[in-house]
C-alpha cells in the first residue's frame, strides 16, 4: 500500500519554491523599473518639496493600503503560479523570464496602482501629488478635459491589469492562449499611448507642461531644460510613453511570430492587413497635417469629415479579414 501510495502521489513543490518565484518576477529589469519609480518621490521631495501637498513620509507611501492590495495580489499570484512540482513548469529562457516579469509588473503596478489608483482615484497618498504634478488632467478626471485619462484608467483596470497578470502565469505554465492575449494586451498598451499622449500635442499642450505655447505652439527654448520640464516633459510625457510603444510594438511582433508557427495565414488576407494598416497611418498623417495647418480650433471639422472614411475603413476590411479568417489552415502540430 505504501509503494502504491508513493508510485501515484502527487510530487510536492520544491521547498523553496517562493522564493524561486519572487526571484524570477522581481529580479529583472522590470523589477528594477518599479524599484526607481519608488525611489523617484524622496528624490524629488529632495530637490522640490512644494509638489506635494504635505512633507512626504515614505513609510506612508510604501504602506499606503493601494501599494497593500496589489502587492498582495502580485506575491498570491506569484505563489499560485510556482505552487506546484517543478516539472509543471515552463524552462524559460532568460529573455522569456523578463518579459513575464514585464507583463506582471503592468499589471500589478503600472496599470493598476500607479496609473489607476494614485492617478484616476487619487487614493494613494504622496504619490498622487506627484501624478497631478506630471498630468494635471488626473485632477480633472469628473470634467470634459480629463475624460480621456478616465478613458484609459478604466481600460487598464478593466483589460490591461488582468492581462498582465493571466500573462505572467500563463508564461510560467507553458499555456498556449498567451499569445492571442499578449495581442490583445500590447494592442491597448500601443493604443492607450496613442490617444492619452498624442491629444496634448495635437492641441498645443493645454494641460501638460512643455516647452511649447499652449496658445501658438512655439518652442520655448528658455524652459526646455529647466529641471521641471525635464521631469514634466522630456522623462514623464516623451520617455516613458515611448517605452510602452516600443515594447507595445515588439512584443506584438514577437506574439504573431510565434502564432505564425502554429497557423498559415492565406495571401490575400496579409494583402488585407498591410492594406489596413497602410489607410490607417495615411488618416493619422492627415488628421496630423490638418491640425497643424487649421490649428487647435479648427480641428473639428477635418475629424469630422475624415471619421466616416475611418469607420468605413475599418468596419469593410474587418469584415473581409472576418471572412478569410474561416480559411485559415491549421498546420499539424
Amino acid at each position: 500500500m505504501a509503494t502504491f501510495q508513493r508510485q501515484f502521489s502527487t510530487p510536492a513543490p520544491p521547498a523553496n519554491f517562493f522564493q524561486h518565484g519572487l526571484k524570477q518576477a522581481f529580479f529583472t529589469p522590470a523589477g528594477a523599473f518599479v524599484f526607481a519609480c519608488l525611489l523617484g518621490p524622496p528624490i524629488l521631495e529632495a530637490i522640490d518639496s512644494t509638489i506635494t501637498k504635505e512633507p512626504l513620509s515614505y513609510w506612508s507611501l510604501l504602506t499606503a493600503w493601494p501599494v497593500l492590495l496589489w502587492s498582495s495580489i502580485a506575491l498570491a499570484l506569484v505563489w499560485y503560479t510556482f505552487h506546484v512540482p517543478s516539472s509543471e513548469l515552463a524552462n524559460l529562457t532568460k529573455e522569456e523570464t523578463w518579459i513575464a516579469s514585464w507583463y506582471l509588473i503592468n499589471g500589478f503596478f503600472f496599470n493598476s496602482m500607479m496609473d489607476v489608483f494614485a492617478g484616476q482615484f487619487q487614493s494613494w497618498s504622496g504619490m498622487t501629488d506627484y501624478y497631478n504634478a506630471l498630468e494635471p488632467r488626473y485632477v480633472h478626471s469628473s470634467k470634459y478635459d480629463g475624460v480621456t485619462v478616465m478613458l484609459t484608467s478604466w481600460q487598464e483596470i478593466l483589460i490591461q491589469t488582468p492581462c498582465g497578470l493571466l500573462l505572467f502565469y500563463a508564461y510560467w505554465r507553458n499555456k498556449s492562449w498567451r499569445y492571442p492575449l499578449e495581442l490583445i494586451f500590447n494592442g491597448w498598451s500601443v493604443a492607450g499611448v496613442w490617444y492619452f499622449y498624442l491629444s496634448e500635442p495635437v492641441l498645443n499642450f493645454p494641460h501638460v507642461h512643455s516647452p511649447f505655447d499652449s496658445v501658438t505652439g512655439a518652442y520655448d527654448s528658455k524652459i526646455s531644460w529647466t529641471f521641471e520640464t525635464i521631469w514634466k516633459f522630456w522623462i514623464g510625457f516623451v520617455i516613458l510613453p515611448l517605452i510602452w510603444t516600443f515594447f507595445g510594438i515588439l512584443l506584438s511582433w514577437r506574439s504573431l511570430k510565434l502564432c505564425s508557427q502554429h497557423i498559415e495565414i492565406s495571401e490575400v488576407s496579409c494583402c488585407l492587413l498591410l492594406l489596413l494598416l497602410l489607410l490607417l497611418l495615411l488618416l493619422l498623417l492627415l488628421l496630423l497635417f490638418a491640425s497643424h495647418h487649421h490649428g487647435s480650433n479648427g480641428l473639428t471639422f477635418p475629424l469630422l469629415s475624415l471619421f466616416p472614411f475611418l469607420t468605413s475603413c475599418i468596419t469593410n476590411t474587418a469584415s473581409t479579414i472576418a471572412y478569410y479568417i474561416q480559411r485559415i489552415r491549421i498546420k499539424s502540430m
